[in-house]
């Protein structure tokens, strides 16, 4: 929900599945909605469980896999998506994925990650913003992961530093 004035905006969430090519090119390919309409109104607190953007993942990806089966996509996501439930999921249909995540999400990937990234300085891309801000890409093929009590696996992991007008540097983790 959006305030704004006296009115109250409320926009629906979605999980999309884009496929973006150069020059921005950007279209959509499905999309699934994140809603909890099917559920009772009257349900025990913790009996409700809410839709959220993995369940929606869930669906999308299958759903996906079906339209294009010979099609093979990269799954791009924050580090929402950076967990075990979504590597098997993407892997199971035998996709790639790049996730950005943080120290907290996964203490060790982490650490490894940033040890990976001082091993492998090709795997950068430096560019400029449209608005004149500098960024730099780089990434990690095969982060070693392990979640509790499930098989290690092995994801791809995305860095992006960019330097404002300021001077001030923020790092996109991943």
């Amino acid at each position: 929900m959006q305030h704004h004035a006296a009115t109250n905006v409320y926009l629906p969430l979605v999980e999309e599945a884009k496929l973006v090519g150069l020059g921005g090119l950007s279209l959509s390919v499905g999309t699934e909605w994140i809603e909890n309409a099917d559920m009772p109104a009257r349900s025990e607190a913790e009996q409700r469980k809410q839709d959220c953007e993995l369940r929606a993942l869930g669906r999308l990806v299958p759903a996906r896999k079906q339209a294009f089966p010979q099609t093979p996509l990269c799954l791009t996501g924050d580090a929402l998506y950076a967990c075990h439930p979504v590597i098997e999921l993407v892997e199971a249909h035998g996709w790639t994925y790049v996730c950005t995540f943080k120290p907290g999400r996964a203490p060790a990937a982490w650490a490894e990650f940033q040890t990976l990234l001082a091993l492998c300085p090709e795997n950068t891309v430096r560019l400029t913003t449209p608005a004149g801000t500098p960024q730099e890409y780089r990434w990690v093929t095969d982060v070693p992961g392990q979640a509790a009590e499930k098989r290690p696996y092995l994801f791809n992991a995305l860095q992006c530093t960019e330097r404002t007008v300021g001077g001030r540097t923020t790092t996109f983790a991943g």
